[in-house]
């Protein structure tokens, strides 16, 4: 699902949506389906920060699979690590949210409503996202 983006070490990403993400053969690659499910919005700001902390630390990269609106407005900031299914490859590739949406298109808007709104592609892939 990754194979045309480059994933950098210290760094934590997030695809929104639920299901199995199948990432090949990457080291040092923590991967965690149903992030913040049953946290408060405290609880998930603490835990994304100790995962920064720890990704940049420890040189590892984490992903997080969640359907939180809460936890997804967290990447406000950085959407370049929001991965997504790629629409014009059927959804079966990762891309960058930022090479789908412009960062100055996407400023314009918490990440949350837009993932709330179908305005994002997520996982499950939803065809109504072809071009």
């Amino acid at each position: 699902m990754l194979n045309s983006i480059t994933l950098k070490y210290g760094q934590v990403y997030l695809i929104p949506g639920t299901g199995y993400v199948n990432i090949q053969s990457i080291p040092n690659l923590i991967v965690f389906e149903g992030f913040g499910l049953t946290l408060s919005p405290l609880q998930i700001s603490t835990r994304l920060n100790l995962l920064k902390s720890y990704a940049e630390q420890l040189n590892i990269i984490f992903v997080l699979v969640t359907t939180s609106q809460t936890a997804i407005n967290k990447f406000d900031s950085c959407p370049e690590n929001i991965l997504i299914p790629n629409p014009a490859k059927d959804g079966l590739e990762l891309m960058m949210l930022t090479d789908y949406r412009s960062r100055k298109w996407l400023s314009n808007f918490t990440l949350g409503d837009l993932y709330g709104e179908y305005e994002i592609p997520s996982l499950p892939y939803d065809e109504r996202f072809v071009k």
